[in-house]
């Protein structure tokens, strides 16, 4: 009975290593957050689109298929502020069209009124939550406006 159970014990040991040997499939990015230290928002490995937020302006920056990223558009304060959904193409060096990348308004600012810390003696209205917003990339690359090529964000003006 001993040698059955060993031998057995020995086949088990040698099915599990050989399925360890064996090529895994790929498994898609995480999408973890991570700090590139460059100032963007809310950064995620496996992200297509980079969002920096500006005193009077949004910079959008596209990541390519090689994790190679570059500048997109700029939608200014007006833009912001329009609340519309507003388009801007994309192009690159020698005129080839790398798609469009839109801006969406989702919801308004959220403030509040009180006092800024526990020294202040005037009643303040602040940004407690600012407007939201995300923007979609579709073109070049995959680009098709679903994750990873679409960022939401906030930034206070």
């Amino acid at each position: 009975m001993r040698t059955v159970v060993a031998k057995l014990a020995v086949v088990v040991v040698i099915v599990a290593a050989s399925l360890a040997v064996l090529p895994s499939a790929a498994k898609a990015d995480s999408g973890a957050p991570f700090n590139p230290s460059d100032g963007r928002i809310s950064p995620l490995t496996g992200d297509r689109l980079a969002v920096y937020c500006n005193p009077s302006s949004v910079d959008v920056w596209a990541i390519d298929s090689d994790a190679v990223g570059f500048y997109a558009t700029t939608f200014g304060l007006a833009e912001l502020q329009s609340k519309q959904t507003v388009a801007h193409t994309l192009s690159a060096r020698n005129g080839t069209s790398l798609g469009t990348i839109t801006l969406s308004f989702d919801s308004p600012a959220q403030y509040t009124s009180g006092f800024t810390d526990y020294t202040a003696t005037t009643w303040e209205t602040v940004v407690s939550v600012g407007a939201m917003y995300h923007v979609t990339w579709t073109g070049a690359y995959g680009a098709d406006g679903s994750a990873p090529f679409v960022k939401h964000f906030s930034c206070t003006y």
